[in-house]
């Protein structure tokens, strides 16, 4: 199989227009210079544009720690630690997402006035539809309905519709999109598979073969659904799946940018420790239930001369992830690694853990590593060439299940 190496692709966003964007750089020599890309805030009009960004972190940490935080705001300043760009618009509503959950019998109109105090505030949300009797009716309603709004709300509507593989109803599901114009799409789909249902197909049951088969098919022609790895039928998430929420569950994120932790060709655990710590505080004073995440792993790589995929990088990867959840922890703040295409824009640096080129066994390994110390999953997508097959993707559907992924996503190169 080939793989699409598409460099750095930094507008990872299931918001709008396509399902999935992708944003091309030549390589990591273009993150030099500024420190800051601060139109990724102006054009959000977070900022105005003759506004100074240490100015600005220094405004941010004051609101959030009711006064000065010299290290907080050293650590923004520095771009080793960023919030997300939902929090930075409104620190009183930080929440990037929410998991929603409705009764099988609301009406239509209760169903969009609920989803409208959130779709106001920029807030993405992820709804389970496996008690819907008819899930591919109330998707294309609500869909609907973001498209209308979407021209009138500060942020375009972010949400994943999740259903259970063993609903009577999954394989219209998986079909929604098939022959889709993706500029008329918010949500994102995916299907939950369960270990009942690989176990059943890894005995040849024909209903689960003949799910999964519709299932490989839909993934190579229009890159959806994604693949949720659960037992819990009543799985709630956020708008990239990275989170299990409970009903009604906001959340909000932190990032940590690792390419700032590179000293003397080493990494800087010490440091990398403190500016957790820093970054764990600060957001548990913003919201309770907070996750924190990486960006710039690969750029880290580069400083290092380290090939993704490789022992070593995989070693890092594991240790990195494993000093940001110690301290965390510490502080009742858990961890995910959801998409980060705008903040990484914001510190010009590679998004999330996004290879700069690589296979999907050298990914699947890579998630794998962090995954390990989450508590959450991670938002990510697999690139694949034009030329890939539904053999591929199964493939890699079982190496992430093998794994323990809690979730897999591909996209296919057009």
């Amino acid at each position: 199989m080939k793989i699409n190496f598409i460099k750095f692709p930094l507008n990872i966003n299931f918001n709008k227009n396509k399902n999935f964007a992708l944003k091309q750089v030549k390589d990591s020599v273009c993150f030099r210079g500024a420190k800051f890309d601060k139109n990724v805030l102006v054009s959000k009009k977070i900022i105005d544009e003759n506004q100074d960004m240490n100015s600005f972190f220094d405004d941010v940490t004051n609101r959030i720690f009711k006064g000065n935080n010299e290290e907080f705001s050293k650590a923004l300043k520095n771009g080793e630690i960023s919030l997300s760009t939902s929090a930075y618009s409104d620190l009183k509503h930080p929440y990037s997402a929410i998991g929603l959950e409705f009764n099988k019998d609301i009406s239509d109109a209760s169903c969009l006035r609920t989803i409208e105090q959130y779709v106001k505030d920029g807030i993405g949300f992820g709804i389970n539809f496996s008690d819907f009797d008819n899930p591919k009716d109330k998707i294309l309603k609500i869909n609907d309905y973001l498209k209308y709004r979407e021209q009138n709300v500060k942020r375009p509507p972010a949400a994943i519709g999740i259903l259970d593989a063993e609903h009577p109803k999954a394989l219209e599901f998986i079909g929604i999109k098939d022959s889709a114009d993706y500029s008329e799409w918010c949500f994102d789909l995916s299907l939950v598979l369960n270990d009942d249902f690989m176990k059943r197909l890894e005995n040849n049951d024909p209903e689960a073969k003949k799910i999964y088969r519709e299932l490989l098919e839909s993934m190579l022609k229009s890159s959806e659904p994604g693949v949720i790895f659960s037992n819990n039928r009543n799985y709630l998430s956020d708008c990239c799946a990275a989170v299990p929420l409970k009903p009604d569950e906001k959340l909000t994120l932190g990032q940590i940018n690792l390419s700032e932790f590179c000293l003397d060709g080493k990494v800087d655990y010490e440091k990398l420790k403190k500016d957790a710590d820093i970054l764990s505080q600060g957001v548990k004073k913003l919201d309770s239930n907070s996750y924190i995440g990486v960006l710039g792993y690969q750029e880290l790589l580069n400083k290092l001369n380290i090939t993704y995929g490789t022992k070593d990088a995989i070693e890092i990867a594991e240790k990195t992830m494993q000093t940001i959840q110690n301290e965390a922890h510490k502080h009742s703040i858990k961890t995910a690694i959801s998409p980060t295409g705008n903040v990484s824009r914001l510190l010009k640096t590679t998004p999330s853990i996004e290879p700069d080129k690589s296979d999907y066994e050298a990914e699947i390994k890579t998630m794998s590593a962090f995954q390990k110390y989450l508590d959450g999953s991670i938002s990510k997508t697999i690139l694949l060439d034009k030329n890939a097959s539904t053999d591929d993707i199964d493939k890699i559907i079982k190496m992430a299940y093998k794994e323990g992924l809690k979730g897999i996503t591909v996209h296919m190169a057009r």
